[in-house]
């Protein structure tokens, strides 16, 4: 199908659902945190040990579209597709705070480094900065209309910037002084982005394939404000990437495809094309040797970065529709998985001695 009818259709179900949802919403609720000690314990071929913690939500709630881990305690924010931002703390299984957002909806989330604000991209193609300690919102920048490009905002990895993507366009702004401070222009529209552990690299993602851009995963510098590599290879739009740790391979993914690339040189190191569904989103643990995806399909996928084979793969069937973002915590002892199916799972990782 082609990507742009597929995401207008794709709005089109989604108002669909926002209309039902906001007529019967009803609160977002965890279920009972069991003793861990009766968990079933997933343990995978590279010796990681995996449990299924806690479910926030019930399946075929309203789509948990986005969530962040805080970098300072043990909460999540998380937005749904409906006017509702929260902050849920899962060591006491409380809801400790929900931001009065109005008739809008968040479309991404992510905390700023001290764990004192929440920045999010809404509905409105607005970016508000909410301080947490008496859930205020700033509203500084009004973005215009985000057209078919991915809602992404992240936080540099030193704490003072944070970047948004609007159509074909990163903007780079200081959180404290929310004056804008650079800018990287793609061809088309960014579908994906993140900063290295250094901050000094960015990578995006952009085009959507077939006659609607190439796609291209750009690494730039943003201390010489100039591209270093152009990374082609996928036929379609990059959903998700995710830098190492050491900043030495970068990990994208798209439709059934994963690849690893050389941050060094921009050589694709590895090229592995899966018989699973679509993947939307990744991430990669503390150490690299872990990788997890998520599908359309609903499966949380565990992969051993020493051998990307199906064999290597234990595929978890614990969400019902499309998984929409999988993150790691701060510590990598916890993640985190978001799903159109109404249920975010939280997961307990960690390595066999």
């Amino acid at each position: 199908m082609n990507p742009i009818l597929g995401r207008y259709l794709l709005r089109m179900i989604v108002c669909l659902l926002l209309i039902s949802c906001l007529v019967g919403m009803s609160s977002i609720r965890a279920t009972s945190l069991i003793d861990l000690d009766d968990l079933e314990i997933i343990t995978l071929s590279n010796a990681h040990e995996i449990k299924n913690l806690m479910t926030i939500g019930e399946k075929g709630g309203i789509p948990i579209r986005s969530f962040a881990f805080s970098p300072t305690d043990s909460t999540i924010a998380y937005a749904v597709l409906s006017p509702k931002l929260s902050l849920w703390n899962f060591t006491t299984l409380e809801e400790s705070i929900e931001f009065d957002i109005g008739d809008l909806f968040v479309r991404d989330v992510t905390f700023s480094l001290d764990g004192k604000y929440l920045i999010t991209i809404m509905n409105d193609d607005s970016i508000r900065i909410w301080d947490l300690s008496n859930q205020e919102s700033e509203m500084f920048a009004a973005i215009g209309e985000f057209g078919w490009s991915e809602n992404i905002v992240s936080v540099h990895p030193k704490g003072e910037l944070a970047a948004y993507a609007a159509d074909n366009v990163i903007h780079i702004f200081n959180l404290q002084t929310k004056h804008e401070q650079a800018s990287i222009t793609a061809t088309d529209d960014i579908t994906a982005f993140a900063f290295d552990r250094s901050g000094d690299l960015l990578v995006y993602a952009d085009g959507y394939g077939d006659s609607l851009g190439i796609p291209i995963i750009t690494v730039f510098s943003l201390t010489t404000n100039e591209s270093i590599h152009k990374m082609e290879g996928h036929e379609w739009s990059v959903s998700d990437l995710v830098i190492s740790s050491d900043g030495e391979f970068l990990v994208s993914c798209s439709d059934r495809t994963i690849s690893i690339w050389n941050m060094a040189t921009g050589e694709r190191l590895v090229q592995r094309n899966t018989r699973y569904s679509h993947l939307n989103t990744l991430a990669l643990n503390h150490d690299d040797t872990l990788l997890v995806t998520g599908s359309n399909y609903g499966s949380v996928m565990f992969w051993d970065m020493s051998d990307l084979s199906d064999e290597s793969i234990r595929p978890l069937l614990y969400h019902t529709d499309p998984i929409t973002r999988i993150r790691f915590d701060s510590t990598g002892k916890l993640l985190a998985s978001s799903s159109d199916d109404g249920t975010l799972r939280l997961w307990g990782v960690s390595r066999r001695e």
